[in-house]
């Protein structure tokens, strides 16, 4: 009507209905008793003194006696109704305006009278401008963040609470400071004088897009406008999923929304979990979430984004298999593509990488065929770092001894745990500068949490371990020839913590850290048949010579599989 579309549905009209001839009738009686709003008329005193940014917007309306002319009215933006009940009064039927528009010409009114406008020209002081600000600051001219903080903070100084407004540059800057530590920002506000938005308000521009377990269509239009915003480049639009499993409390939440009330701390994975689950089980019942399987995408440009979690007490293969091959199908609707998939090590997400291959993944090289698109691949990567805790935990338990649980062999000459700890204690008390100072008691007195940690994983197999080994080696002269398996070892995971911590990009499949992969990998392969091939050595033996098959697998996942993704990339 007017070339302006109206939901019938506000009157009350269903969205289908049964075709018969007193139904069409109603319709079209119900269609032509429509009224439209048209909301406040506007006089040409006013017409010109209308604001662009109030809350009401002007629309021109042609003349129901005079098709030649028309007139102008003003309309709220947000809260016009746009249809008036077919039994409405004659009053409202001889000049259709809603409520909302009814009460705007009261505004209108006092907006554009003298008196009021003299009145708020001295009340409401003059919003500085960010150039000239950047002129008597020239410090700041290429911070617009700080320009903008700057200009709030004059424009808020002489205003109510319930009357600051804060620009998107400032709200950015002040997000990025309460994630990161919400003490911190609650202590700035309050000691520094400055005039900031209040955590309640960050808030609720933080849970601006609901965070619901599953895939969100409004999580991933986000990712695709701020993708768009940040001129991420084509190629970038392309990366891989990780999979991210942590730990979280047990716990019940209750959330209000919509004047209903909801409990959120339960198990919420899929449809097809719970049918599963009732299947196994017998029965249906509530399980509360142990841990967050959490989706993130990495695009190859470096854009990071986590678009989906999921609740569970444990991630089964099946389970993983669903919503992974679900985001990888959202994703590319919304124009992100996936070529590799990163993960931590697990006996499921094991079990999940085999279910994409016909024989083991190594043999097949940890490359797979794209479910989506048989004429793509798929790589599949472990995450390095819990690859270098599985070495150190393997070194860990290796003592020469009869009851070991693993005795590390090489050439004849066994990797140990004691030689990390006499190069410590050497380094410690023969050097007035030590060769590695980031060594210290804890990295050798490891309880639960701290076999956790990865940084003191990686500094007892990185290139400063391997100079103070050498060290160590040269100090004790003939009995020296002792730690050549260990510093063989140390040699190639030091390269893979050095390649894997390298943040220059790879560009193509000539580059020498990827020979220096290949490199790594064929000395663990040597390892293994070394051991196989070893004569007069029990099967037992043999399986504590080396370390676990898990591990093993892991590590020539994240080499052949990350080798693999750069060369087979789209």
């Amino acid at each position: 009507m007017g070339s302006t579309e109206f939901d019938v549905t506000q009157l009350g009209c269903p969205v289908q209905i049964p075709l018969t001839r007193a139904n069409v009738l109603a319709f079209i009686h119900t269609v032509c008793n429509i009224l439209p709003c048209h909301g406040t008329p506007l006089n040409d005193k006013s017409s010109g003194n209308v604001s662009p940014n109030t809350s009401y917007t002007v629309e021109i309306w042609a003349n129901s006696t005079d098709e030649n002319s028309t007139n102008n009215y003003v309309r709220s933006k947000k809260n016009c109704i746009r249809l008036l009940a077919a039994k409405c009064s004659s009053n409202f039927r001889a000049a259709p305006r809603c409520h909302t528009c009814l009460n705007l010409s009261k505004y209108l009114t006092k907006a554009h009278s003298p008196t009021s406008n003299i009145t708020k020209e001295a009340v409401q002081p003059r919003k500085p401008d960010i150039d000239s600000l950047s002129l008597k600051h020239p410090e700041l001219a290429d911070n617009i963040k700080l320009l903008s903080l700057l200009q709030s903070q004059i424009s808020n100084s002489s205003v109510a609470i319930t009357q600051r407004r804060y620009d998107t540059q400032v709200i950015s800057l002040c997000l990025q400071i309460m994630t990161r530590s919400r003490h911190a920002y609650q202590d700035l506000k309050e000691a520094s004088g400055l005039i900031l938005p209040s955590i309640r308000l960050l808030t609720m521009y933080k849970n601006i897009v609901e965070q619901d377990p599953g895939i969100q269509e409004k999580a991933l239009l986000w990712m695709k406008c701020e993708a768009d915003r940040l001129d991420i480049p084509d190629f970038g639009h392309g990366g891989g999923i990780i999979l991210d499993e942590m730990a979280i409390q047990k716990d019940l939440i209750f959330e209000k929304k919509g004047g209903f009330q909801k409990l959120i701390g339960f198990v919420n994975i899929s449809p097809e979990h719970v049918a599963t689950d009732i299947l196994m089980k017998g029965k249906s019942q509530q399980t509360l979430a142990e841990h967050v399987q959490q989706l993130i995408f990495l695009g190859d440009s470096g854009f990071r984004w986590p678009f989906a979690h999921y609740p569970c007490s444990h991630m089964d293969a099946y389970d993983t298999y669903t919503i992974f091959w679900e985001a990888v199908c959202k994703l590319q609707r919304y124009g992100f593509w996936v070529h590799y998939c990163c993960m931590d090590g697990g006996s499921q997400i094991r079990s999940f990488i085999k279910m994409h291959f016909l024989q083991n993944p190594r043999i097949e090289r940890f490359l797979s065929t794209h479910i989506l698109d048989p004429m793509r691949t798929l790589a599949w990567i472990m995450d390095i770092k819990h690859g270098f805790k599985k070495i150190r935990n393997g070194v860990l338990v290796s003592y020469n001894g009869v009851q070991s649980i693993k005795k590390l062999a090489l050439d004849d000459k066994l990797i140990l745990w004691s030689h990390w700890k006499a190069a410590y204690n050497w380094d410690v008390n023969e050097n007035p500068m030590r060769m590695h100072y980031k060594l210290k008691d804890e990295h050798f007195e490891l309880d639960g949490p701290l076999k956790m940690r990865n940084q003191l994983a990686e500094d007892v197999l990185d290139v400063n371990m391997l100079h103070l080994m050498q060290a160590y080696k040269s100090s004790l002269g003939s009995r020296g020839k002792d730690l050549d398996s260990t510093i063989q070892l140390i040699s190639n995971t030091s390269t893979l913590i050095k390649i894997f911590s390298d943040t220059r990009p790879i560009k193509t499949s000539a580059d020498r850290r990827l020979q220096e992969l290949v490199t790594v990998a064929n000395f663990f392969i040597h390892r293994e048949k070394w051991v196989e091939t070893s004569k007069n050595t029990l099967p037992a033996d043999k399986r504590r010579m080396l370390l676990s098959e898990e591990c093993r697998d892991d590590i020539m996942s994240s080499i052949i599989g990350f080798k693999q993704m750069v060369e087979n990339r789209p």
